[in-house]
């Protein structure tokens, strides 16, 4: 069972698990990712809303991350950027972790993380998309077809193009450069 976590109250609340083929098995979807539901994150006007992951209000950002993982420490600033720079975009970023609620909560406050955090407690969404190395993200577009494995740690401008991926960054075909200039 993997549960959200309440930023402002530091508390865990209970998510929905509907099951997720593993990725790489046979006859597995493995570019779909369908199966879980997070109901506590919240969109570009700060409401709350459910992010059904097979067909998700908009593209999804999901890291995966640990307090002990320096890479994953590394990169978090960059993923708060993302998420301040494209959530008006509809981009909704998800960061999971294993650890104990006080050690993310920690980091989170820390850093000044304001994207949604989950606790996969029971290791299942690790499991179901075949996590065995942090950090690792996925980019899933709003159909819950997966469109980017990112292994390790990335910086702003990595993830960034990335949502090419999704269409939230828009490219000059004759050039290949993007159109929309990186915020500051």
């Amino acid at each position: 069972m993997y549960k959200w976590i309440n930023q402002e109250l530091g508390q865990l609340m209970p998510v929905a698990n509907t099951g997720f083929p593993r990725l790489g098995e046979p006859g597995a979807q493995p570019r779909r990712a369908m199966g879980f539901i997070f109901r506590r994150c919240k969109d570009n006007k700060g409401k709350k809303v459910v992010i059904d992951l097979s067909r998700p209000p908009g593209p999804v950002l999901l890291n995966f991350w640990e307090p002990s993982c320096e890479g994953c420490v590394y990169e978090l600033p960059d993923l708060q950027k993302i998420h301040r720079d494209f959530r008006r975009k509809g981009l909704f970023v998800v960061g999971v972790s294993t650890s104990d609620v006080p050690e993310i909560m920690e980091i989170v406050r820390k850093k000044g993380l304001t994207y949604c955090q989950v606790r996969d407690e029971d290791l299942s969404m690790k499991e179901k998309f075949g996590v065995t190395y942090i950090p690792r993200t996925f980019l899933i577009d709003k159909k819950g077809i997966i469109r980017d494995d990112l292994v390790g740690t990335r910086s702003y401008d990595q993830f960034r193009a990335a949502l090419r991926n999704v269409d939230l960054l828009p490219v000059d075909r004759r050039t290949g450069s993007d159109l929309i200039s990186r915020p500051q």
